[in-house]
């Protein structure tokens, strides 16, 4: 009876060490599969990092810009306009037109006659 219950563990431990060591399903052969992956977690992991801390410095650059484009103070329009004075413009320049109109008038009518 002992001698079977030895058998039985020496071929429970033989499959176990095959599993170990050098099957097709084995660990050792799941190993470089599993250091792959790890390793792409680990990539994956640092380019969260970094894309996380751009991410924060663009907020940050954001709040700063936003800072000087907000208002502080309800910019106020005047009353009346003070310049430009449109009805004075207007007067002066007809009156203008019609002083060079009369010395133009002058000037031709003293022509006409002087070479009558």
């Amino acid at each position: 009876m002992l001698e079977n219950r030895a058998r039985v563990l020496s071929g429970a431990i033989a499959s176990e060490m095959a599993k170990v060591a050098g099957d097709r399903s084995s660990l050792s052969s799941k190993t470089p599969q599993y250091e792959g992956i790890t390793l792409d977690r680990d990539f994956a992991a640092k380019y969260l990092a970094v894309a996380l801390d751009s991410l924060e410095q663009a907020r940050a650059n954001a709040m700063s810009q936003q800072l000087y484009i907000e208002r502080i103070a309800q910019p106020n329009q005047p009353d009346i306009a003070i310049e430009p004075r449109a009805l004075r413009d207007v007067a002066a320049t007809l009156l203008l037109s019609l002083i060079v109109w009369a010395l133009a008038s002058l000037l031709v009518t003293a022509v006409r006659e002087h070479a009558d």
